[in-house]
């Protein structure tokens, strides 16, 4: 949701013309009925609305971690502008139909009884050991205090605790490269390209303050 945005009224018909930062957006635009509710999947994806029985409100989706924070639901009748990065495609799903997305390319979607899971790919897991490792273990494993110190139960519990730390961590701050799973009946807009640094930055912003001109100081006026 917005942090910021500016209030038009009028009391006649007004034209307002709006645009994003970066020119690899394209725009969408939904005629809210107040029969469907939509969930807004990404934090500048909102540009602007009108409508005066349209609310908005800022939600967190549960099950994918920090890294998916600002979503933003609307309900009411109204209409709402959408930006996404490169093209905007609508995919519709009957019922009972299943689709599966990255995260970072929904921008928007239909609040139905069947919300969005989580979702992750299978993966096998490979124990890739190396000969110098080995080396250091039967080292360290020679002396006394060291191997009792393996053997304890309290090491392998903390080292248990450890990962378990560190994959919740992972998790919350990147969201560990989950997937969105809908099942419908429901309507998702997804985008053909994912925000970047450059879409928010120009060349002039990420500009080093080291690189730019000092003043000549025989133009400084003598006091």
């Amino acid at each position: 949701m917005p942090f910021l945005h500016h209030r038009i009224s009028s009391t006649t018909n007004t034209t307002v013309l709006i645009s994003t930062k970066s020119p690899i957006t394209s725009f969408a635009v939904l005629n809210l009925n107040g029969t469907v509710d939509w969930m807004i999947a990404q934090r500048n994806a909102l540009l602007a609305w009108t409508g005066h029985s349209l609310s908005l409100s800022a939600r967190v989706a549960r099950g994918f971690g920090f890294a998916r924070w600002g979503n933003t639901k609307v309900t009411g009748r109204g209409l709402i502008a959408l930006t996404g990065g490169g093209t905007i495609f609508q995919v519709r799903l009957k019922d009972g139909e299943k689709f599966v997305v990255n995260p970072s390319n929904v921008v928007a979607y239909t609040l139905t009884q069947q919300l969005p899971e989580p979702y992750r790919l299978p993966s096998s897991r490979y124990d890739l050991k190396q000969p110098w490792m080995n080396r250091i273990t039967d080292l360290m494993y020679k002396f006394s205090p060291t191997r009792d110190l393996f053997k304890a139960r309290l090491w392998h519990r903390a080292v248990q605790l450890f990962n378990t730390i560190l994959k919740w961590s992972r998790q919350a701050v990147f969201g560990n490269e989950l997937f969105m799973k809908f099942t419908g009946p429901a309507t998702i807009l997804i985008s053909s390209r994912t925000a970047q640094f450059n879409d928010w930055r120009s060349l002039q912003d990420a500009k080093p303050v080291g690189a730019e001109p000092h003043p000549d100081k025989s133009s400084r006026p003598h006091v």
